[in-house]
């Protein structure tokens, strides 16, 4: 008797999973999901530099590397970067160890500083990594493309990423001879990427003053929409 009451509340779970109950209607419901994506061009670019100076002791090794950062902040400035795209974000110093003789030895002193850079005028970006790379042992890191507003193009991802949770919720529900009504919980995840930026490339060997050529590529704004909707 015991094996047909367990079995039987088994079958009322399995029955009951896709609905609501509210007193003594149940609510019948579907969840689905819907994405879309929006393609947009960039607008401006951000890279990291990074200059590290080695020294007999740390005031000279700060020395080489204040000058070197200076020459740079110096060019970009220069480029009419503005103060507000010039991040510092880091700044460190540490003894430079080797190992002679089987023993660690303090051979100097390192010095390292990186700031943040965002460059608003895309068509300068050529020209501006050329003239930063007239500052010899220098490290410059990938850059990336952003557009630094994406509302416009989140809220049109949203709209159509909504529809098509929409009709899809609204399908399903026509092969089982119900309706859709009201959705009862919108949520939604939202990303930027630029996946075919093909960054820096060099020009052919024409002649001997070569530009650094930018290919910003294009922004993608995806949106993913979930939906839990009331079926009648």
């Amino acid at each position: 008797m015991k094996k047909y009451l367990i079995i039987i509340t088994i079958i009322t779970i399995l029955t009951f999973a896709g609905c609501r109950s509210t007193g003594n209607s149940i609510i019948r419901t579907i969840e689905v999901s819907g994405s879309a994506s929006v393609t947009v061009e960039p607008d401006i670019a951000s890279f990291s530099i990074r200059v590290s100076e080695k020294g007999e002791t740390t005031s000279e090794a700060q020395h080489k590397a204040n000058r070197k950062m200076h020459a740079l902040l110096s060019t970009l400035r220069e480029a009419d970067v503005e103060e507000r795209d010039l991040k510092t974000t880091m700044v460190n110093l540490w003894p430079n160890y080797e190992y002679i003789d089987n023993r660690q030895v303090i051979t100097g002193q390192v010095a390292s500083q990186s700031v943040h850079v965002t460059v608003r005028n895309l068509s300068a970006l050529g020209s501006i990594i050329d003239s930063l790379g007239e500052v010899s042992g220098i490290t410059l890191n990938s850059i990336s493309f952003d557009k630094e507003d994406k509302s416009e193009a989140e809220r049109e991802a949203r709209e159509k990423a909504l529809a098509k949770a929409l009709s899809k919720a609204g399908q399903y529900a026509g092969q089982v001879d119900m309706r859709t009504t009201l959705p009862i919980t919108i949520s939604e995840y939202s990303v930027a990427s630029n996946p075919y930026n093909p960054g820096m490339k060099a020009m052919a060997y024409e002649s001997y003053d070569m530009a650094t050529e930018i290919s910003p590529g294009t922004l993608t704004i995806t949106s993913t929409v979930s939906v839990v909707v009331e079926m009648k």
